[in-house]
């Protein structure tokens, strides 16, 4: 199996490389998914994959999914030659809203469990940090009369990616934190000299 960069987007992708006389199918195993408004899927957890099945529904390859990807196929779905299965950052780990809302802060206090940085553009971004009091940085969801949807604690060092009272859909990205040097090619990529990694992959 050869694992080349051929792709040039601006996110982490899984292209499939497929015989077009020998259409693949798709399985999705263990994946946790939201549907967008688009009605595409956004898989909210890590630890599922997508199987390439051959016609006899053998297992060909199983790729391992990070959170915040973007599907392009459905389970089930049969592939075609240079099919684009999924795009992700490759750098960030998203915390993903699973539930449609709005959003409030809980323990989110500036200088005590939070900080503003600004980027080169000159942009500001919340970001969690160290604290030794007792409190637990929260984002809360909540529906329109204010009971809480969906809770999600955002660790030490997250950088949160929306303001308080934001109306958001489920799927939608909540916060961030930086994925760790060892981590940033969850498939066997070759990285590019910019800030995204592709593969293709052939048989």
């Amino acid at each position: 199996m050869l694992y080349k960069s051929s792709l040039k987007t601006p996110i982490g992708t899984l292209g499939l490389l497929a015989n077009k006389e020998n259409l693949l199918k798709l399985s999705f195993k263990g994946l946790r998914l939201v549907t967008l408004a688009n009605e595409q899927q956004v898989t909210l957890n890590k630890t599922g994959s997508i199987q390439v099945l051959d016609q006899d529904e053998r297992i060909i390859d199983d790729y391992p999914i990070p959170a915040g990807a973007l599907l392009h196929f459905k389970d089930g779905d049969d592939v075609e030659e240079e099919a684009l299965l999924a795009q992700w950052d490759p750098y960030n780990i998203p915390i993903l809203s699973e539930k449609k809302g709005v959003i409030s802060f809980e323990d989110m206090l500036p200088g005590v469990t939070t900080k503003v940085d600004r980027d080169a553009t000159g942009g500001r971004s919340m970001v969690v940090i160290e604290h030794k009091e007792d409190l637990n940085p929260q984002i809360i969801v909540r529906d329109t009369s204010g009971n809480p949807l969906a809770t999600y604690s955002v660790p030490t060092g997250a950088q949160v990616a929306v303001d308080e009272g934001t109306k958001i859909d489920a799927g939608s990205i909540i916060a961030k934190t930086p994925r760790q040097a060892s981590k940033t090619q969850d498939i066997h990529a070759v990285s590019q000299l910019v800030n995204h990694s592709d593969i293709s992959i052939t048989a």
